[in-house]
């Protein structure tokens, strides 16, 4: 007993990590028929498809525990001598959940039947103390959504703004939920076909502690598994002649047994020992998200026409501009699908089991997903929209999962104290790709904005001097000072027609006017309309309303996310006491590389001849004439002299301006037409990593400045010290790479008829990173302790009250004399050591210093930006201890109360706002403010606490209510770092706070005659000071006023949310209670699902002036001036109904030789109705107006005389009408797709 007991402390204490397997069990008591006795050492097995999957012997009592199983209905079958056999079929056993079933067995009877009876969940859950809601494959194959979220959002406490959105659990943030599939989890989308998902289990609340790194709810998606015998099924589903949407979907599934052992005879039996399941999916969207209001676009004819000829001469004659600014409704057409927006994906999901040894079962899975999408962009609606960009994500995840069960074969064994011990090693790794493109040009980036080949043509441009000669006729002297452009000739490209034909015509409509004013220079061509290389400027769109034809956007990026995770978990019960304990380690890397391509073309203007210094005197060339008799000189110069490219230090470093010549074959001191080159004589490599982060037209992390990924882990410090061969600084920034640990222990018990369910767990986060050591210093500076400031400042006081560590601050940082205060971390102090909020006497001073000014130690690395590492710390990891306990109590059979406490930690989920970008501190360096990522954020907290009565009202049905509060803190919002050195800056902290306090109600009707329903109701008020990262409460804190941090109704804050489930199918047989026609049972095994959701308007903050919101252009948007509180406004309620109408029948294949049906396909044809009544739920309105169509510009006073200053005010107001009717204000219009499902 000792050693066993030895090995299973070392499997639960020493093992890698918590599982998330997804597993749960089945719990009962074997008793005498008419006494409270238990049978001990009956068999009890559990049966999937007829094969016995796990058995085990009751103990002394009568106890049994049939654990871990996998997710799917099971058959219950317990046997002992002397018994009459019984077996209950149809367990639901679903993910972390016990389900419970006890047998009565008749004494003195031993017959070879067996007694059978059919399972029936419990209206009143007893196995798990948390509050959770599970959807099976039936359901999930009968609703009218198979979209996970929406699935989920059926839930009480759950808010989807709209179908397919992002949900909002009990008031958090929608990135407070996380997803598992399989026990992985999930980075990306969850990418399964509809026909792998096993079930959806929603938790919301009382999160057991093998549960972390969430503070909002946790959604388990488990996957089908493989069957013991061959089966399968199809599913095709289309929305043709249906709707305008395009909606096809194309699924399958095969399942069965790979090896089977076979008795002496050759006869297969018992349980396979090799498995398999595999789903595979295609799915087409001509339209995902499709308009509820009719979507407007140019008419064809017109389109084509503005295509090859977009340019018309602007009233003043001086310009060309796009003719869109003459185009009024009269030019456009309505239409309901959204153009040249199709999505399109293939999913495929597997798992292989196996079964090595008895009670040893391994399992390995994974699936697949690559989608394409072409994105809407809504100013590239109306004309733009064969520029839409392409996204491309491939999403793939690999596991593996060993389990080993210590099952009792003997009556010691069933005895002893230790029962159902197992434990179960995982293993995945999962891996997000995304490239986002156009889709013609793809990676080939000196192609966008490519218009074709400009040429130069040049004359010297002279000063002239007149020289007088005594006694001689006066002699004038030109001299060269520039080159002068005569001719900017043009040859069209290929790359992008729609943009070249600008241009094209430009040249076309100028050639009669002549060269001079029109075609003369590149200057030129920017203020006439035509367009150069990489333009994308005013000509690209009319009236700062829609984006003209031929506009790209100017982005190509990849994304490379990995994640590896290792994890176990051990479970034994002691008496009766159920103990579950483990460890989790996780470690990810995320690379990213992204350009902006057409800037680049402005880039190389800049610096192919920007390193010229004036002409090369000792070449000149002096030729004379006369004219009047007057001798004349013209001194030209054909060369010119240059100065080396440098680096930040100063040292030599080739750059742009020597590798395009080296590219070329020309002089150093040859003039470089950059318009006349062809993409494909360029490439990245060409500029050196300064030359293109300095100006932001990159951004990378993992991967070199060109794009390739790093084969090695660069250091931080390398960024700002490593420099290659030819002296250039190779800024390169490695993969994000943070981890994340942690382990658990969980007891769950009963005392007195109160079960406990008691656990600790411990999270350790490391950003793995770099973090400034002071958030206020970009350069090192001195302290209150150091000696060097009293020595430098002879007459300095260092004042009592101030530690050594304060930072100090002086009248001059140049030449300091005096010092003017110190600082805290966050505290501040004037020179007498007064602690201060205003900091005038810090910025006032009268020695030539402006602004804050810290006691730097050097001062030349201030005048050069030059960032030393010593002013970085590590990442302090954070280790969270995260209690939680639960119990419930049954105040009787027919009701039970539950309670729990939980504490609740999770990172920073969104990387972009704590990955370290060096970068952002090359800027900070030199002056330049921005919106910059913390890497030192802690992670978000929340406490909940719940009290949960649940009361059997039938033998149908239920009624559960749930009181819940929960306090939010430490989450994420945009702060200002005023009084930062050398410049303001803004980051994000961990400042906003908020609490939720909610009440639902749900009533569960199980399946009474034909009906099968469920409602549910929430109350709730969601609080707080911030309901995202960049929520309007944060440009508070922007604006400096970070004290005024009041808490507000959230923006996800519904606070009434109805959601009913209703199911009337006609059974069939014997159980059919419908019509019957012509003597048929005609709608048998038919009937309509609906699920109706209603919910009052969430909060919006109202405005009181009027700005131009459909201007992408204009900067008047920023000036939005709140009228009332943050959030103080509401939008309507929302009505939605989805319906599902189906029928069951059969496709007999053939005939047995006895005449039975050989293998009959059970069909199912339906018609899925999303948004029924086509309601416009009103998801977003205007502050200004609180319409969801009209911002109030268009009649605004201050408005008409803009209006008429337009070059056609009708077709501006047309224009804008449309631009400011936003279909994202509303939600998914009517949807109506019909599928047929075949399984066999």
């Amino acid at each position: 007993m000792g050693r066993k007991l030895y090995v299973l402390l070392l499997l639960l204490l020493c093992l890698c990590g918590v599982s998330y397997a997804q597993t749960g069990e089945i719990r009962g008591r074997v008793t005498e028929k008419g006494g409270a006795e238990g049978v001990p050492f009956a068999s009890v097995a559990a049966m999937l498809n007829g094969v016995q999957v796990q058995a085990t012997l009751t103990d002394f009592d009568g106890n049994y525990v049939i654990k871990p199983l996998n997710p799917a209905k099971y058959d219950v079958k317990v046997t002992c001598v002397g018994y009459t056999a019984k077996e209950t079929r149809g367990v639901l056993v679903t993910t972390d959940k016990a389900a419970f079933v006890s047998f009565e067995m008749t004494k003195g009877v031993e017959l070879k039947a067996v007694e059978i009876t059919e399972y029936t969940v419990p209206l009143i859950d007893k196995g798990s103390p948390s509050t959770k809601k599970t959807v099976t494959y039936e359901e999930i194959q009968a609703a009218p959504t198979r979209d996970v979220n929406s699935l989920a959002s059926t839930t009480a406490g759950v808010y989807q703004k709209d179908e397919g959105g992002a949900l909002n659990i009990r008031g958090s943030r929608d990135d407070a939920t996380t997803y598992f599939v399989d026990g992985v989890r999930v980075r990306g989308g969850t990418g399964l076909p509809q026909r792998g998902i096993e079930q959806i289990t929603v938790t919301t609340g009382g999160l057991e502690a093998q549960y972390g790194d969430v503070t909002g709810g946790v959604i388990a998606i488990t996957t089908r598994g493989a069957s013991p015998v061959y089966s399968g099924g199809l599913e095709f589903v289309t929305s043709e002649f249906l709707d305008s949407y395009g909606y096809r979907l194309a699924t399958g599934s095969v399942s069965g047994p790979i090896y089977t052992k076979r008795d002496s005879a050759g006869k297969k039996f018992g349980q396979p020992l090799a498995g398999f399941f595999l789903a595979a999916e295609y799915q087409y969207d001509k339209d995902p998200s499709p308009s509820s209001i009719p979507i407007y676009q140019v008419k064809d004819d017109i389109l084509e026409s503005a295509k090859s000829s977009p340019l018309v001469r602007d009233p003043s004659g001086f310009t060309y501009i796009h003719r869109s600014h003459y185009w009024t409704y009269d030019s456009l057409d309505k239409v309901k699908a959204r153009p040249n927006v199709s999505a399109d994906a293939y999913r495929f999901n597997g798992r292989l089991d196996l079964q090595p040894a008895k009670n040893v079962t391994v399992a390995f899975g994974g699936s697949y997903e690559r989608s394409k999408s072409r994105d809407f962009i809504d100013i590239y609606s109306l004309m733009n929209y064969d520029n839409n960009p392409q996204t491309i994500n491939t999403n793939w995840r690999a596991w593996g999962r060993i389990t080993q069960r210590f099952v009792p074969e003997t009556k010691e064994g069933a005895s002893s104290a230790l029962k159902s011990a197992y434990y179960s090693i995982q293993a995945d790794y999962s891996k997000n790709l995304s490239t986002s493109q156009d889709y013609r040009l793809k990676d080939d980036i000196f192609r966008y904005g490519h218009v074709g080949k400009f040429t130069t043509y040049s004359v010297p441009f002279y000063l002239g001097e007149a020289i007088t000669r005594p006694g001689q006729s006066d002699s004038i002297v030109f001299t060269q000072i520039a080159n002068f452009d005569t001719l900017y000739d043009y040859q069209a490209s290929n790359d992008n027609p729609d943009i070249s034909a600008y241009t094209t015509q430009y040249y076309d409509l100028t050639d009669p006017l002549g060269t001079p004013g029109y075609q003369d220079s590149y200057g030129t061509l920017l203020v006439r309309g035509a367009l150069v290389n990489g333009d994308n400027r005013n000509p690209l769109n009319v009236y700062g309303l829609w984006a003209t034809t031929g506009r790209l956007r100017n982005f190509y990026g990849v994304t490379d996310n990995t994640q590896f995770r290792l994890t176990a978990r051990g479970s034994v019960d002691i008496k009766n006491h159920n103990i579950v304990a483990g460890i989790e380690y996780e470690q990810r890397a995320d690379r990213g590389w992204s350009v902006n391509p057409s800037n680049l073309w402005s880039l190389m203007r800049q610096l192919a001849n920007g390193r010229f210094t004036g002409y090369d005197t000792t070449t000149a060339i002096i030729t004379s004439t006369t004219s009047g008799g007057s001798p004349i000189t013209f001194i030209a110069y054909p060369d010119a002299t240059y100065s080396p490219t440098t680096n930040a230090d100063g040292e030599t470093a080739p750059g742009f301006f020597e590798n395009i010549r080296d590219r070329l074959g020309i002089a150093d001191n040859d003039t470089v037409l950059v318009d006349a080159l062809d993409p494909s004589q360029l490439s990245l490599d060409m500029f050196t990593p300064d030359e293109l982060v300095d100006f932001g037209f990159v951004n990378y992390y993992g991967y070199d400045y060109t794009g390739n990924k790093l084969t090695s882990q660069p250091a931080y410090d390398d960024f700002f010290t490593k420099k290659d061969d030819k002296n250039n600084f190779l800024r390169e920034v490695d993969a994000f790479r943070p981890n994340y640990v942690a382990g658990y222990l969980q007891d769950r018990f009963t005392f007195n008829d109160i079960t406990f369910n008691v656990g600790i767990r411990v999270d350790r986060f490391d950003a793995n990173q770099k973090v400034l050591a002071d958030k206020y210093l970009l350069f090192r500076s001195y302290t209150a302790g150091d000696p060097q400031v009293t020595s430098r400042i002879p007459n300095a006081v260092i004042p009592d009250n101030i530690g050594s560590d304060y930072t100090v601050y002086v009248n001059n940082v140049q030449n300091p004399t005096a010092i003017v205060g110190f600082r805290n971390e966050d505290q501040w102090y004037d020179a007498q050591g007064t602690p201060i909020t205003d900091l005038t006497p810090l910025l006032d001073n009268s020695t030539g210093g402006s602004g804050i000014q810290p006691f730097v130690v050097n001062y030349d690395d201030v005048q050069k930006g030059r960032i030393r590492t010593d002013v970085f710390k590590d990442y302090s990891p954070q280790v969270n201890v995260m209690p939680r306990i639960a119990f419930s109590f049954p105040i009787s059979d027919e009701a039970i109360l539950r309670a729990h406490y939980d504490l609740l930690t999770q990172r920073p989920q969104n990387s972009g706002l704590l990955r370290s970008n060096p970068v952002s501190y090359l800027f900070l360096a030199r002056g330049v403010s921005g919106n910059i990522a913390n890497p030192d954020l802690q992670p978000e907290r929340t406490t909940e606490y719940e009290i949960t009565f649940e009361q059997r009202l039938s033998r149908s049905s239920a009624l559960s209510i749930a009181a819940f509060y929960r306090e939010l803190r430490n989450q994420i919002q945009i702060i200002n770092v005023q009084y930062a050195y050398p410049i303001t800056y803004s980051t994000y902290g961990n400042i906003d706070f908020g609490t939720v306090k909610g009440l639902s109600f749900a009533y569960d009707l199980r399946r009474t005659n034909n009906v099968r329903m469920n409602f549910s109701y929430t109350l709730q008020f969601a609080d707080g000071t911030g309901s995202s990262p960049f929520t309007s409460a944060g440009v508070l804190a922007q604006q400096g006023q970070t004290n005024l941090r009041q808490p507000q109704p959230l923006s996800f804050d519904q606070r009434h949310t109805l959601v009913a489930t209703f199911d009337y199918h006609y059974g069939r047989g014997k159980d059919y209670n419908g019509p019957v026609w012509w003597g048929r049972q005609v709608f048998a095994e038919a009937g309509i699902n609906i699920i109706m959701r209603a919910g009052s308007g969430t909060p919006y903050s109202r405005q009181s002036n009027i700005t131009p919101t459909a201007d992408f252009t204009s900067t008047a948007n920023s000036r939005s001036v709140l009228t009332g509180s943050i959030n103080g406004s509401r939008l309507p309620w929302q009505f939605r109904i989805d319906a599902r109408v189906d029928k069951n029948f059969e496709i007999k294949m053939g005939k047995k030789q006895d005449g039975e049906a050989r293998n009959p396909v059970a069909a199912n044809i339906y018609l899925l109705v999303q948004n029924v009544l086509d309601a416009q739920n009103i998801l977003g309105v205007y502050a200004a107006t609180g319409d969801p169509g009209d911002d109030g510009y268009l009649s605004s006073p201050g408005a008409q005389a803009f209006i008429d200053s337009k070059v056609n005010p009708q077709s501006y107001i047309d224009l804008y009408e449309i631009a400011q009717n936003n279909p994202g204000n509303y939600q998914l219009p009517r949807r109506i797709r019909l599928g047929l499902q075949l399984n066999f």
